[in-house]
């Protein structure tokens, strides 16, 4: 076998594992759509019940990225209309990673915990609400609760 019918043979068997791996991934309901267009996304999908969000930053930064994505981009529909907002899509995680993926957070709830947000007082509530539902996503790897003292790029 030639160099070239190798690199050929290895680059058609990513492609396939790509597929069969976004095979079980659900469509986004328009009030997601909606919400989430003014953000620089590059990907957004629901697979296994996990939405999985790719923004066209290096670094999501937990504050300033992540935090606002989570409220605004993603549970403010169900704030708006709880019935429409996310249709009948069935959430329990949110993932907002960076371009390709290495880095982020996630967000441990879905519809229960988007409305638990919404009745925060105020702005220090809300981000201690996210923050106590937050794990990290680092290195590519599924994402895991945050460790002890665990500083990661996004919190710099």
């Amino acid at each position: 076998m030639t160099q070239i019918a190798r690199a050929t043979w290895a680059w058609i068997a990513a492609a396939l594992y790509c597929f069969v791996l976004n095979a079980n991934a659900a469509e986004l309901p328009a009030g997601l759509q909606k919400s989430l267009k003014p953000f620089a996304i590059v990907s957004a999908t629901i697979d296994d019940g996990v939405l999985k969000i790719n923004i066209r930053k290096p670094v999501v930064k937990r504050e300033d990225v992540y935090q606002f994505v989570v409220k605004m981009g993603v549970c403010y529909p169900l704030w708006i209309d709880a019935q429409k907002g996310w249709g009948s899509a069935s959430i329990t995680s949110i993932e907002v990673r960076n371009d390709i993926g290495a880095q982020g957070y996630s967000f441990q709830g879905g519809r229960k915990e988007c409305g638990e947000l919404g009745k925060s007082a105020n702005m220090d509530a809300e981000k201690k609400y996210i923050e106590a539902h937050t794990w990290v996503c680092v290195a590519g790897n599924p994402c895991r609760p945050r460790r002890p003292g665990e500083v990661t790029s996004g919190d710099l």
